[in-house]
């Protein structure tokens, strides 16, 4: 055993891990769930739970933590922040030791950024005429954990159309390019 530590966030706050990826200096970039606002941040893009985050299993708002197994204790901890309010599936690391992550959104106000492939959800639920939400879009996001803030997010877009769509799964060829 190389490595172990234990992340979780404050008491009555459940995490659950969905996807781990270790990047070429040995950094694990991990994704997942949270459900409340105690995740620990570090550099966060995001640092306060999404406001409109909620699914049938209550309130939950997926996270990105990258931890550097060459520190000790919670210096190890080195980038944390929440994604937004969607449930992430996956994460890769590119040869930059950026990380890609991918997952399914329903929130109207999931951060995209400038000159995204998608901005807006296009699949609304609606019921008498008023619009009650967006049902699901896929979407896929890329950090740079070693800057700090609103900086951290390099890119983002909504994967979307008329139906359900949901980003179960991510790659990177050898050029980077996401899959």
């Amino acid at each position: 055993l190389l490595y172990s530590t234990v992340f979780h966030a404050a008491s009555n706050v459940d995490l659950q891990t969905r996807g781990l990826a270790v990047d070429g200096t040995g950094r694990a970039h991990i994704t997942g769930l949270g459900r409340g606002a105690g995740l620990p941040v570090v550099n966060a893009f995001m640092d306060t739970f999404p406001p409109d985050a909620s699914s049938s299993f209550g309130r939950l708002g997926s996270f990105l933590a990258v931890f550097d197994p060459s520190q000790s204790g919670s210096a190890s901890l080195v980038y944390s922040t929440f994604l937004g309010a969607g449930d992430v599936e996956d994460v890769a690391v590119d040869t930059n030791g950026r990380s890609v992550v991918a997952g399914t959104t329903s929130s109207r106000t999931f951060p995209v950024t400038a000159g995204a492939f998608d901005t807006v959800c296009d699949d609304f639920i609606s019921s008498g005429g008023s619009n009650l939400g967006c049902l699901a879009d896929a979407f896929v996001m890329l950090f740079d954990p070693s800057l700090a803030g609103a900086a951290s997010l390099v890119a983002a877009t909504r994967l979307g159309g008329a139906r359900v769509e949901a980003g179960n799964g991510v790659a990177l060829d050898s050029d980077n390019n996401v899959l």
